[in-house]
């Protein structure tokens, strides 16, 4: 007899247009071997994260979910919070491109407040707004384990990164963070310069297609002249002109920033 061990599995594999896939989640009750589950675009909503969620609660392998492209909305990271709560080998969790809204933001920050092993949240793509980054940021400045958190394209604004601003001058583990594709200005630009003139944690940051103008690449430019740790900025495709991106550059290439390139402030003709 020839055993199989499955480490991986993502639902295309499987035909599971059935209303919900119930039968694959409880498989992770019982399951010793799989790490990785990849659900994307499967339709899977509120109802079937509570099951799936029951099930993360005693299961202890799985180390990456994959939700991203689905209907789950407040409800479905509501039961993913509690799971959270309790799961111990989760490290990496994709819910972008969902429904969840500020509510469900609330839940999943107070799953991450007493969590102790995610270390990758992507949340992009979703509505959580201004307020579910507050929520966000309240359990950033808790959190001793999270390293990359991706809440592009949210709806997030000059009150929302104020919020993450100051989380980020607590936090003491994100490295990575992508606030790119939303609607930040020059005041919330001025607020996230703030907090990099404290934080020494954060190695990249991504405020790409965001409102920010040469007052808020003056804010970016001050703050770089302090900050000792980030070495990838990325800040193309925003509201400034050719003095605002020389002026980054001219930094850059005082401080040696790893990956921040002319092409990311200076478009190319195809992107004009």
């Amino acid at each position: 007899m020839v055993l199989v061990t499955v480490e991986e599995f993502s639902g295309s594999a499987l035909d599971i247009d059935a209303p919900s896939p119930h039968s694959l989640y409880k498989a992770l009750r019982i399951n010793t071997t799989l790490t990785r589950l990849d659900l994307t675009g499967e339709m899977i909503g509120d109802h079937d994260l509570r099951t799936l969620s029951e099930d993360l609660k005693v299961n202890n392998t799985l180390t990456d979910l994959v939700l991203s492209n689905n209907n789950v909305g407040d409800g479905g990271a509501g039961h993913l919070s509690e799971a959270l709560k309790l799961n111990g080998t989760l490290t990496n969790l994709n819910v972008e491109d969902n429904n969840i809204g500020d509510g469900g933001a609330a839940h999943l920050s107070e799953a991450l407040k007493v969590n102790g092993t995610l270390t990758n949240l992507n949340v992009g793509n979703n509505d959580i707004g201004d307020s579910g980054a507050g929520y966000v940021s309240e359990a950033l400045k808790v959190n001793r384990t999270l390293v990359y958190l991706d809440v592009s394209r949210s709806n997030i604004g000059d009150s929302g990164a104020a919020h993450l601003s100051e989380a980020l001058k607590l936090n003491a583990t994100l490295s990575y963070l992508d606030v790119g594709g939303n609607i930040i200005g020059d005041s919330g630009a001025a607020r996230l310069s703030e907090a990099l003139k404290l934080n020494a944690t954060l190695t990249t940051l991504d405020v790409s297609l965001n409102n920010i103008g040469d007052s808020g690449v003056g804010h970016l430019s001050e703050a770089l002249k302090v900050n000792r740790t980030l070495t990838d900025l990325d800040k193309s495709k925003d509201n400034i002109d050719d003095s605002g991106a020389c002026r980054l550059i001219g930094l850059t290439l005082q401080r040696n920033l790893g990956s921040f390139s002319a092409r990311k402030v200076f478009p190319t003709s195809r992107e004009r």
